[in-house]
């Protein structure tokens, strides 16, 4: 059984069932417990939206992906047309695993994703029944280097064995993975997915080839 309750029910209330209600302007955190454990989320209210007949958009409408994290969030900026218009601006993403963003426009480039058209996401500004989206464009983050995982140095005839790989940087975008066994070393098999399967006594080298040009080679 899960329970609610709000920080302060001049600004919102919650019901039994997590319907949440404004009341004033404020900010009041949102609780819900259950067998002894909880969880929070805040939750801001703003004046209603009045007068609204657009709203414009500013900030980056393209970004590289980077190798540190903070430079993978970008500010946008809301404002309410005409001027005397006043109303609280609510963001969302079309893809929060490719980009999330917060309450004040900040958006956090999570990593890219390849589409027919790139990788793209939409963020949209709203407030009341007015909205209006906002087109980013994102680059990837090429891979420098990569290594091969290996569970063990060894294999055993008709023995398998799952192998991974690691990037770097870690937040690089993998596009392509592609597995061989180099020629002259058939003593194992190695399949799309990197699991490896001895064939014959003897040395045996498996490689990753990652995005078509950073590659490993790992000795069995």
């Amino acid at each position: 059984h899960v329970t609610f309750a709000s920080s302060d029910e001049t600004v919102a209330t919650v019901s039994a069932d997590g319907t949440i209600k404004a009341v004033a302007e404020g900010q009041a955190k949102i609780t819900a417990t259950a067998d002894g454990v909880s969880a929070e989320c805040e939750i801001k209210v703003g004046p209603k939206a009045s007068g609204v007949e657009s709203i414009t958009i500013t900030g980056p409408t393209t970004h590289s992906l980077n190798a540190d994290p903070q430079k993978n969030v970008i500010k946008l900026t809301a404002v309410l047309n005409p001027e005397e218009a006043t109303g609280m601006v609510n963001w969302e993403s079309s893809d929060s695993q490719i980009a999330e963003v917060d309450g004040e426009g900040n958006v956090t480039i999570k990593k890219y994703v390849a589409g027919s058209d790139g990788c793209k996401v939409t963020i949209t500004a709203s407030c009341g029944d007015i909205r209006e989206p906002h087109y980013i464009t994102i680059y990837p983050l090429e891979v420098e280097s990569v290594r091969i995982i290996a569970p063990g140095a060894s294999l055993v005839k008709k023995q398998t064995m799952e192998l991974g790989y690691e990037v770097t940087p870690a937040n690089a975008s993998v596009q392509s993975v592609y597995w061989s066994v180099p020629t002259g070393y058939e003593n194992a098999v190695v399949s799309d997915k990197g699991v490896v399967t001895g064939r014959a006594v003897g040395e045996a080298v498996v490689r990753v080839v990652i995005n078509g040009s950073a590659s490993a080679t790992v000795n069995l």
